[in-house]
């Protein structure tokens, strides 16, 4: 057995009672036995041969091997881009398309028409500054239909979401700044089917369910988004005079 005594600080020497003597602020004994001992010495050597040994040589080559190198990457790229060329070249239309329709599906986010679905010549109006206010039923004659009736869009016209116009504003006028749903790029009919409910102004203007513009007189969808339309009402700008029952 190996006692191995460790003072980390030593005093000096004082007299007390005529007697010498040496204060030990701390004592460590640490015991070993032999085989600590050798397991001890075995990291150490371990830990030297460690430090010795020597890093791999790189490997060098020469100016004829590197140029063959460049060459091969060389070609291995340009035959992945042809590659991917020809990947592209046969998908390009289809991978055009999904660009198109993810470009009409985040501007159909603010906007009154679906793009996607929209085959109708008519141009979609912007949701932010829409102006839903309630339409006064007072000024109109109501009007059950007999018979289905189309109705008239001319160019330029705009269905609205009610019966003002905000024609004229400014953009440092406060509140809404428009009432159109859409506006027609050519003339345009839509259809209102009998047993429909209508009303019309003394102008021939009509007030008639949102749903009725949807689609089109010769069947093409609209794209038209119904619930941006609050009371589900909206107002014909273009003047269609129709004689029917009245109420």
């Amino acid at each position: 057995m190996f006692i191995y005594i460790h003072s980390d600080i030593l005093k000096k020497k004082k007299k007390r009672k005529g007697v010498n003597y040496i204060s030990i602020d701390f004592l460590t004994l640490l015991c070993y036995n032999k085989e600590v001992m050798d397991t001890l010495n075995k990291i150490d050597q371990t830990n030297m041969n460690f430090n010795r040994v020597k890093k791999p040589e790189q490997k060098k080559y020469t100016k004829e091997q590197i140029k063959r190198h460049r060459k091969f990457g060389a070609g291995a790229l340009a035959a992945v881009i042809a590659t991917g060329g020809l990947m592209l070249g046969s998908n390009k239309e289809n991978i055009m398309d999904r660009v198109e329709q993810t470009k009409n599906s985040i501007k159909s986010n603010f906007q009154t028409l679906d793009q996607n679905t929209n085959e109708a010549p008519i141009e979609a109006r912007s949701i932010n500054g829409l102006d839903n206010k309630e339409i006064d039923f007072d000024n109109y004659t109501k009007i059950i239909l007999d018979d289905e009736v189309e109705i008239t869009l001319n160019e330029g016209d705009p269905v609205r979401a009610t019966d003002v116009s905000h024609a004229g504003r400014t953009p440092d006028d406060l509140g809404p700044s428009h009432s159109s749903l859409f506006i027609a790029k050519e003339d345009i009919n839509f259809t209102i089917s009998d047993g429909e409910t209508i009303y019309q102004n003394k102008d021939g203007q009509i007030v008639a369910k949102i749903d009725n513009f949807t689609q089109t007189a010769d069947g093409l969808e609209t794209g038209l988004k119904t619930d941006v339309d609050k009371d589900g009402w909206v107002f014909v700008d273009t003047p269609n005079r129709i004689d029917n029952d009245q109420e």
